[in-house]
């Protein structure tokens, strides 16, 4: 079995202190994958292990190992993501700090993979409060 896997990312970032105690950032981030299994070939192996597949899980099948040489027809995994977080931070006092940020994230898949196509976007906000002991 053959497996490719290439992944690029380009990225910037900024950072701005425009008083002592308050900084901003924002950064950005653009990756393109791809990735997929080639060649694979296994040979035929079926067995079934009816007493332990029975007790745990109910199964009276067979197994065969060559059964994943399909894979391939659905191992291309074609991907591009966006990142673009903004953030604040601001220093109370010599203890306390306190620090928000946004990042919000687009995927565009090209390719269905394994679970389908796992196109989306979402968006995050966090705050931290940090204490300097």
């Amino acid at each position: 079995m053959d497996y490719d896997s290439d992944v690029h990312t380009f990225m910037v970032a900024v950072n701005y202190n425009p008083l002592p105690k308050l900084s901003f950032n924002a950064g950005a981030s653009y990756s393109m994958a791809e990735s997929e299994m080639k060649n694979v070939d296994f040979a035929s192996d079926s067995h079934t292990d009816g007493d332990r597949l029975d007790t745990l899980t109910g199964w009276e099948g067979t197994y065969d190992v060559a059964n994943n040489n399909d894979m391939e027809s659905f191992s291309q995994l074609d991907y591009t993501v966006w990142d673009i977080n903004v953030g604040a931070s601001y220093v109370i006092n010599d203890y306390v700090g306190v620090t928000v940020n946004y990042l919000f994230t687009d995927v565009e898949d090209e390719d269905q993979y394994v679970y389908g196509d796992e196109s989306g976007q979402y968006q995050s906000l966090m705050t931290y409060l940090t204490f300097r002991f």
